[in-house]
């Protein structure tokens, strides 16, 4: 397993399989609860939410479902696991280095696939939230690529956003989508994000007073086959790479260097 050497800031990393849906999935969760359970992710929440679906005609009647997913994380609340009826998660507030992410969601793939027998994989992703905050004398502005400083007034703003849609990939399909949240304030997760229970740790927690910059980077792939580990191990490192690719586009040399010395003095994450 990795270790914290990473001049990358991220703050909150998640790794995700969608497959085609399982819809008796709660009758075998006590069965892969416990298995996890046995690793350290001892903390089980069921999850109930509220879906309205309608078929998009005029007139039409909207029907209201309730869909299940269970959440198992380790007691600190800082890692753990995300099952639905049609995706498994791993994600984690301790990132360390990517190889340990894959690692436990193909791990975590597996011990489904056991008890389950998934059929088709749909859709593998990685997406890593950043916290860029300025250090000593350097501005936030000193850290960031020119394109994503904003607008520039004789005016503080209270708040910027941005966001980028590219293709990065034909085959498998893959696509790379890159927010960013600029603003005063605590550091926190963004609105889809609002309802995870892990714990940020202490060395993101700002000051109110302190501006901060959100990188939020989600980097997935569309894709359609059976049950493959191997397979599925190399898509993650190839969107590994083009996620790292754009964090690097997306702030300066400078602010490079010093999360570098800050983590030890050594390139854990530069893109193969």
């Amino acid at each position: 397993m990795g270790q914290h050497q990473s001049p990358i800031p991220v703050y909150y990393a998640v790794a995700q399989v969608r497959f085609s849906p399982v819809q008796a999935m709660a009758k075998y969760v006590p069965d892969i609860q416990d298995q996890w359970r046995r690793q350290g992710f001892s903390t089980f929440q069921e999850i109930p939410k509220h879906q309205m679906t309608t078929d998009g005609l005029k007139g039409s009647n909207a029907s209201a479902g309730l869909t299940l997913s269970w959440q198992m994380t380790n007691q600190q609340k800082t890692s753990g696991f995300i099952l639905a009826p049609d995706f498994l998660a791993f994600h984690t507030t301790t990132y360390e280095a990517s190889e340990d992410i894959i690692f436990h969601v193909l791990k975590g793939l597996k011990l489904v696939d056991d008890v389950v027998a998934l059929a088709n994989l749909n859709r593998l992703g990685l997406r890593f939230l950043n916290a860029v905050m300025p250090y000593h004398t350097q501005t936030i502005d000193d850290l960031l690529a020119p394109g994503l400083r904003g607008l520039c007034m004789d005016r503080q703003p209270l708040y910027r956003a941005s966001e980028s849609f590219f293709q990065t990939g034909e085959d498998p399909a893959t696509f790379l989508v890159a927010r960013t949240h600029r603003r005063f304030g605590e550091l926190s997760y963004p609105p889809d994000l609002q309802s995870l229970t892990l714990y940020i740790q202490d060395a993101f927690v700002v000051n109110e007073n302190s501006e901060h910059l959100l990188l939020d980077i989600d980097h997935f792939a569309r894709v359609s086959f059976g049950f493959d580990l191997k397979k599925a191990e190399e898509i993650f490192f190839n969107l590994d790479g083009g996620l790292k690719n754009a964090f690097k586009a997306a702030v300066t040399d400078p602010a490079l260097k010093a999360w570098c010395s800050l983590s030890g003095g050594t390139h854990a994450h530069e893109s193969p």
